[in-house]
């Protein structure tokens, strides 16, 4: 009888959609909310972005760290301040927007929360894919994307408790694998000019400050999905502080690692390239632990999403209360165009270096080899995909250094500002 009970009060799969989560099905403990924001934010993407610092913005390794700082905690209280609603409202992030804007204007921010969502879902899924290449060469680069795909889909679709369950893990594992990543690039002998390459200059620090505040502020859609499980008597104290700590001290160890490793490695080295060859026999150990890590956070894009698509119908069916086959339903239905999509673009950049197989020399087994190639590419993929009328001799701007085979500091931000004017300039010609 006891585990009957139990399994009722537990299920595997999350009963609960955007519906308000009743008091006496709540449960957990503010330090989850430390954990899932902690092990989130130990990725590639952020240790790419903080390789910035120092390849981009030109600071050194002082002033670098007080702006990755100082940017992560102003942006960090946004999202702290988010997921301390989440206890009291016992409803999702996009749930809690109709409070602000109305029931049929919340449409609008739910819309644009399900795109970002499902946008960083399709390109963690072809990252994971190339990152599964990488690492098993042998695998197809169409089976690594699904492979990617089911594997964050799995783990959305449970929902709620496995996602926090598999964060208290990478907590200890990343959280491990991060520090013994410094260790080891503080144990071997540093380049002369570990401490003095670059220097101090306005723009880039207040670049790298707003950079930090813009990160941390881009997960307010997601921080109440996460704490409306949590007692209602647990306050508001805790769930902030919880939030705050575990996001600010993830996203600043791995921008700062991403710093240090540049630092580490020769001038003009790409940066998870840099990782791998800083750390030595650790290298292929942290790009699988990426790997997996990419796939769990993935999870929670999906689960977002559906958590939006649901709150879109439910604007205009409000006493409907979707079930969990609705949820299955909706995350098969999101996982199939995804895959659709994330296919077709990884063919597409696939032909384009077959292409061109001179510019690909160098690759890194994580993908993120000579970004400002990889800019071009995707803009060539928004002509494809939107059938605007230009050729790709039109997106040459872009690629300053694909000839070359190499990664220049500057070239990543060059490439940034050239692929927004790029594709304004193809959405205007359409």
């Amino acid at each position: 009888m006891h585990m009957s009970q139990m399994s009722r009060q537990d299920p595997l799969i999350e009963n609960h959609t955007v519906d308000y989560v009743p008091l006496a099905e709540r449960h957990g403990k503010a330090r989850d909310l430390f954990t899932l924001w902690f092990s989130t934010n130990i990725a590639p993407l952020p240790i790419v972005t903080g390789a910035m610092v120092v390849q981009v913005f030109h600071l050194d390794l002082f002033w670098g760290l007080l702006a990755i700082a100082l940017g992560h905690m102003v942006g960090g209280l946004v999202i702290a301040l988010a997921s301390a609603q989440g206890p009291r409202m016992g409803i999702p992030q996009m749930v809690q927007s109709r409070g602000q804007f109305g029931r049929y204007g919340a449409l609008l921010i739910v819309f644009f929360a399900a795109l970002i969502y499902v946008g960083f879902f399709i390109s963690n899924i072809v990252l994971a894919g190339k990152s599964i290449v990488g690492i098993a060469p042998s695998v197809p680069v169409p089976a690594s994307i699904l492979i990617g795909a089911l594997s964050a889909t799995a783990i959305g679709v449970i929902g709620y408790r496995f996602i926090h369950t598999l964060n208290r893990i990478g907590t200890w594992v990343m959280g491990s694998a991060l520090l013994a990543g410094f260790l080891y690039i503080f144990a071997h002998d540093l380049p002369a000019d570990f401490f003095t390459r670059g220097g101090f200059n306005l723009s880039g620090w207040l670049a790298t400050v707003s950079l930090g505040i813009i990160w941390q502020i881009s997960f307010s859609p997601y921080v109440s999905d996460y704490s409306r499980y949590l007692p209602a008597d647990i306050g508001i104290t805790r769930p902030f502080f919880a939030t705050y700590l575990g996001a600010t001290l993830g996203t600043i160890l791995s921008f700062t690692f991403g710093a240090v490793a540049v630092l580490a490695t020769p001038e003009g080295t790409e940066a998870m390239a840099a990782v791998k060859q800083s750390t030595g026999w650790l290298g292929p150990i942290l790009m699988v632990l990426f790997l997996l890590n990419i796939i769990s956070h993935n999870a929670l894009n999906l689960y977002g999403a559906v958590l939006s698509i649901i709150t879109s119908i439910q604007t205009f069916a409000s006493q409907w209360t979707p079930s969990i086959k609705v949820r299955v339903v909706l995350s098969s239905v999101v996982l199939a165009g995804c895959c659709v999509v994330a296919l077709g673009a990884s063919g597409l950049h696939l032909a384009v270096h077959r292409a061109d197989p001179g510019a690909v020399a160098g690759a890194s087994a994580m993908g993120f080899d000579q970004p400002d190639r990889f800019l071009c590419d995707q803009a060539w993929v928004l002509r494809h995909c939107l059938d605007l009328p230009c050729g790709r001799g039109d997106l040459r701007a872009v690629q300053p250094a694909c000839d070359r085979g190499v990664f220049h500091r500057d070239h990543c931000a060059i490439a940034v500002c050239q692929y927004v004017a790029v594709c304004r300039a193809l959405c205007q010609s359409g």
